[in-house]
């Protein structure tokens, strides 16, 4: 009797463990989708423009910070890249770049802008070109949003 009793429970704890590992199998199987939010799209006030993008290697650089990206003014000629900015961070416009990478710069006056990025000005670096080799020059217009798309910072 006491081997039946046995058996039993033996047979119960492996009908128990096989009933679990089915809901551990049905657990591992589940799909789990998350996504960030998607960000409103900016609307320049009358006679203002904006610009969006995505920083895609900022959080490389600075894994561990806050990070800005600031709006500097541009004096020089837009067509040659000859010129040069001036970050003035009391003055010029400035957001924050979401974890993902996106920011928006939205009412800035319409004229030309290097964009640069960081967790203080003083370290910020500019977005690159498409060549890689000099900062992006960034003419902004009345009424419009330049759309970047993705870009770089220099290292």
């Amino acid at each position: 009797m006491n081997i039946i009793k046995k058996i039993i429970y033996i047979l119960l704890t492996i009908f128990s463990l096989v009933g679990c590992m089915n809901d551990v199998n049905e657990i591992q199987n589940e799909i789990i989708v998350t996504t960030a939010p998607t960000p409103t799209l900016i609307t320049p006030v009358d006679g203002l423009g904006g610009i969006v993008g995505k920083v895609e290697n900022a959080k490389n650089i600075w894994p561990d910070e806050d990070l800005f990206v600031y709006a500097a003014e541009f004096y020089g000629d837009i067509e040659s890249g000859k010129g040069s900015y001036i970050l003035e961070t009391r003055l010029f416009p400035r957001t924050n770049l979401d974890t993902n990478g996106y920011f928006q710069l939205n009412d800035l006056k319409a004229q030309a802008y290097v964009l640069v990025v960081g967790p203080f000005p003083e370290s910020a670096k500019p977005i690159l070109n498409e060549k890689q080799n000099d900062a992006l020059i960034i003419q902004v217009s009345e009424n419009e949003i330049v759309h970047l798309g993705s870009v770089l910072i220099s290292h």
